[in-house]
């Protein structure tokens, strides 16, 4: 269909719900007047009418099929449906004979009847701002009258979690992994975040009685728990709908947070897919509500294809620092690595290299002295991987005496941490054959 065709079609629809919960005679009349207001704004307005059909008394949407239409930007004509369907809401909420009605059930109706062709077109209506956005102009509290027009965010936080449970559990390194050691991870990350967002509440986990057949892990927020039911190592996320009183603008950052903490967690393989991946998982209405609260995924997406390699390398050398500097100083600690570095650039790994600067002069800032470029995530997997074993060898090999060297591994795997440490496993660093060399 063409972009005359889906206009038409979602203002009649819109139109008509309008009127089945106010009268026809006012949608049209009010709808004709806004356009009125916008004609110099839009272009296109100049082609479009509203009126009845004279057989049925049916609204009727007249789009005339010219240029200035047919090759609209989609963004102005999702500019255009909001600002129009906004203003005419104000006219709805101001005349007394309508007090009573339901705009919610509104934008419900046509979501349902033409939410295909908009996605069709490309058109992404933000039905909550117009809808509060009609409210905040004329000074209405939100609490008189119905502005929730999306899913509930406790109604859109269960497929999220359910989703990323199953997303953590296939892009966690962890050996011989659970579908248990998944949910654990989502408890791991929601007492972090509970820590700067307190609406997330205390995490509490029941002891679980492998002898039954169901079993719950209960999460207990201060504006919500949420349980997780297993049953044939599979699990479903139940919300409590308290959640709903959080603000919008404190829900989407505690939730993109946690979205990128979880996604910590993958294997720097998986990272950049994690969020194409969400986004197969979930449906296209979870998406479409997430847009509205403002958790905006493809920049979540972003983030994550900028956190490959690099963070792993970043992560080994503040090990490395941290173990050398503990029987030296952090200025010599650098310049340590700062000489490794520089015995490889003649080297088969010399490209690796070229990614990595380290400021001479900021040797006492430790880590912040060396800067890793992100492009370095495009080299060769093999080629990072022999990069990061050839640091290792050189570092153990320069410990003072021989119970350091045979220690260094396991220095190593305390200072990244076990999640880290078998990301260097997962890339082809051989850390057992390195912890074997003076053992």
């Amino acid at each position: 269909m063409e972009n005359t065709e889906i206009l038409s079609r979602v203002i009649e629809s819109y139109l008509t719900a309008l009127g089945n919960s106010t009268s026809q005679d006012f949608s049209i009349k009010t709808f004709n007047y806004i356009l009125d207001k916008h004609r110099e704004v839009y272009s296109f307005l100049e082609y479009l009418s509203v009126g009845k059909n004279p057989l049925d008394e049916s609204i009727k949407i007249d789009v005339e099929n010219v240029s200035e239409l047919k090759y609209a930007k989609t963004s102005n004509i999702s500019d255009f449906l909001e600002i129009v369907f906004k203003e005419v809401f104000k006219e709805v909420i101001q005349d007394e004979r309508f007090y009573s009605t339901d705009l919610e059930s509104i934008i419900q109706n046509v979501k349902k009847d033409v939410g295909d062709l908009l996605e069709e077109l490309g058109v992404r209506i933000k039905w909550r701002l117009v809808v509060q956005g009609a409210h905040a102009e004329l000074g209405v509290s939100s609490a008189e009258v119905t502005v929730d027009i999306t899913r509930k965010k406790s109604q859109i936080l269960e497929p999220l979690i359910n989703s990323i449970i199953d997303l953590v559990y296939e892009g966690m390194l962890k050996k011989e992994k659970k579908r248990k050691d998944a949910v654990e991870v989502v408890v791991e990350v929601i007492k972090k975040i509970e820590k700067k967002y307190d609406f997330f509440g205390s995490m509490l986990v029941e002891d679980i009685d492998k002898e039954q057949e169901d079993y719950n892990i209960k999460t207990q927020w201060t504006i919500e728990d949420v349980f997780f039911f297993n049953s044939d190592d599979s699990y479903a996320v139940k919300a409590i709908p308290r959640i709903d009183e959080v603000d919008d603008a404190d829900y989407a950052k505690a939730m993109t947070e946690f979205i990128l903490e979880v996604g910590s967690y993958i294997n720097v393989q998986e990272k950049p897919f994690f969020i194409d991946k969400l986004k197969n998982f979930m449906n296209q209405t979870s998406l479409e509500d997430f847009l509205e609260i403002g958790i905006n995924l493809d920049e979540i997406e972003e983030t994550f294809k900028n956190q490959g390699y690099n963070d792993i390398i970043k992560r080994t050398f503040s090990a490395l620092i941290n173990i050398i500097q503990a029987k030296t100083s952090t200025s010599f600690a650098v310049a340590a690595l700062d000489t490794i570095i520089d015995s490889m650039r003649n080297m088969e790994n010399a490209s690796i290299v070229d990614h990595i600067i380290v400021n001479k002069s900021k040797y006492d800032a430790g880590l912040e002295a060396i800067r890793i470029n992100p492009e370095i995530n495009n080299e060769n997997p093999y080629k990072i991987a022999k990069f990061i074993g050839y640091m290792l060898k050189k570092t153990q090999e320069n410990r003072k005496n021989h119970s350091e060297k045979v220690s260094f591994i396991n220095d190593l795997k305390l200072e990244m941490g076990e999640r880290y440490f078998a990301e260097l496993d997962n890339m082809g660093v051989n850390v057992h054959i390195i912890d074997m060399r003076f053992i």
